[in-house]
């Protein structure tokens, strides 16, 4: 997650993940009649992580279990800055999401969501996402304006495999910015 209501997306993540976990065990209980009772308080987010990039250096209101502030933001891989922060050797501000990913652990493994709100460098971002040895299940990003590569831009989500499931208006933008929601599907869906 990277962008300005980070903290409160995240948050709002993390409490759906939780309710679906406890979800889950309940009907596994119902299920095993034998599985041994675990009481809600001893829940963890161990299997939910929402990481969130934020180049301001903002710390959460209030931090909580299963939320990870990291103190950069994303860059294409053909730029060296997006132009704000304190981009230098001591304090790097902005990463490709490769160098993010490797960094992370999280290379070769299946992501449930992407999301990315980065103020319009998702039109530079989405062939780097694309390239990436990761899977992400969804993607979630915050479209900026209408550029010459928005074409490509749906193009190359299609021939990636992913299909819009949902898509609005963003009412805080200017009317120009759009929330989009991509689903990674099997190939055989194409066929």
């Amino acid at each position: 997650i990277s962008g300005g209501s980070e903290f409160e997306f995240a948050n709002q993540f993390l409490d759906y993940a939780m309710v679906r976990m406890l979800e889950i065990h309940n009907e596994q209980e119902v299920r095993g009649h034998g599985v041994k009772r675990m009481k809600q308080e001893q829940k963890s987010y161990e299997t939910c992580e929402v990481h969130v990039f934020n180049p301001t250096g903002m710390e959460p209101p209030q931090p909580r279990e299963g939320m990870v502030v990291h103190p950069w933001g994303f860059r294409p891989t053909d730029k060296a800055s997006m132009g704000s922060g304190t981009d230098n050797a001591a304090t790097p501000t902005f990463k490709t999401i490769l160098d993010t990913i490797t960094e992370l652990g999280h290379l070769d493994k299946t992501i449930s969501i992407l999301a990315l709100d980065c103020e319009g460098c998702e039109w530079d971002m989405y062939c780097d996402i694309l390239d990436l040895d990761a899977s992400f299940q969804q993607i979630l990003f915050q479209l900026h304006g209408t550029p010459s590569v928005a074409n490509d831009f749906f193009t190359s989500m299609r021939n990636a495999g992913y299909v819009i499931f949902d898509r609005e208006m963003d009412p805080g933008g200017a009317g120009d910015v759009y929330n989009y929601s991509f689903l990674k599907l099997a190939a055989s869906f194409f066929d």
